[in-house]
């Protein structure tokens, strides 16, 4: 399956199963009906993350030190890694403050700002909701009691203020027919600037004007949970690759 990572069929979305073993020696074939594997699910980077993982025998700050990642970022992914073989035992979010509604004024709410207007839909919804990943993942949104953050059990300790969602819509707003391609920051070489995280991508875009990195450095990646939380509030659509402005909002 290496080269496809996908549960379903990118036609009717059917669960793909393995149906075939074949001999590469003599060129027998057998027919089988075989459900796919967790780890077979996996994607090329989630796979050599778990293969660098088991070789570090399971010591994520020495995972840290041979793929030149932070720790946040280390215990992201592993935390990922977890969630696509179905092992993540968080189901619910959990947090020992209680969220304070009081920090929420509709009047105060810009409708020409995306941010406020996403934000609004937090609050209207109690302040904590599940947002479905590009892969079906299920992914947990909260308000934070400052008024203006929130967090995310994809996400870690990382916070992220509701301006977040301002800079990529404005990313987005200044590209040729609204659309641009995510691009990433996972790997050792999509430094800001390079590799995956190239100038014309999301993520370059949101690493420079919000996160204020500089070229060549090493940047987090959350593009994959803000693009779910915006497509759940209607302003994009987070399509395999790319993210495009819904036309209301450009």
């Amino acid at each position: 399956m290496k080269g496809f990572a996908s549960k379903r069929c990118p036609v009717c979305q059917s669960k793909l199963e393995i149906q075939r073993l074949c001999c590469p020696g003599c060129g027998a074939e057998y027919p089988v009906q075989l459900p796919l594997s967790r780890f077979e699910q996996l994607t090329e980077e989630e796979t050599d993350f778990l293969i660098t993982f088991l070789r570090c025998r399971g010591n994520l700050k020495a995972v840290g030190a041979e793929k030149n990642l932070s720790y946040p970022t280390v215990r992201k992914r592993f935390e990922e890694v977890l969630a696509a073989l179905d092992l993540a035992e968080q189901t619910e979010y959990v947090r020992e403050d209680q969220i304070d509604m009081k920090m929420y004024h509709p009047e105060q709410i810009d409708v020409t700002k995306v941010s406020d207007l996403v934000k609004r839909k937090i609050y209207e919804n109690g302040g904590v909701v599940t947002v479905r990943l590009y892969n079906g993942d299920p992914c947990i949104i909260a308000a934070e009691n400052d008024g203006r953050s929130f967090s995310s059990n994809k996400l870690g300790i990382v916070k992220y203020t509701y301006e977040a969602f301002d800079v990529i819509a404005d990313c987005l707003r200044n590209a040729p027919g609204y659309r641009v391609p995510k691009g990433n920051a996972r790997n050792k070489a999509d430094k800001v600037g390079y590799g995956k995280c190239c100038e014309g991508t999301v993520i370059y875009y949101f690493a420079v004007h919000y996160a204020k990195k500089r070229l060549g450095e090493s940047t987090f990646d959350p593009i994959f949970v803000l693009a779910a939380v915006m497509e759940w509030a209607g302003i994009i659509r987070n399509d395999r690759g790319y993210l495009e402005l819904m036309p209301a909002y450009r």
